[in-house]
């Protein structure tokens, strides 16, 4: 976690194709606001709200995996 909230923190991202330059395996869940990145080697997910005009990224929610698939 500590390795995203760094890259994050320097990220300067206009749309989820460059979030995906950063973490490629971010993906934006169906039907929400919210941008899902995985950590923890595919352990867990977290859920945020990237504002994308305001250069803010907000964490929402940190789930398991399963607790992800159960969820969305």
């Amino acid at each position: 976690m500590a390795r995203w909230i760094v890259l994050t923190a320097d990220a300067e991202w206009r749309s989820i194709t460059e979030v995906r330059e950063t973490f490629p395996t971010a993906d934006a869940v169906k039907a929400t606001e919210l941008t899902c990145f995985n950590i923890g080697g595919n352990s867990y997910r977290l859920l945020t709200v990237i504002s994308y005009r305001g250069q803010t990224v907000t964490i929402v929610e940190l789930l398991t995996h399963a607790q992800y698939d159960k969820k969305y």
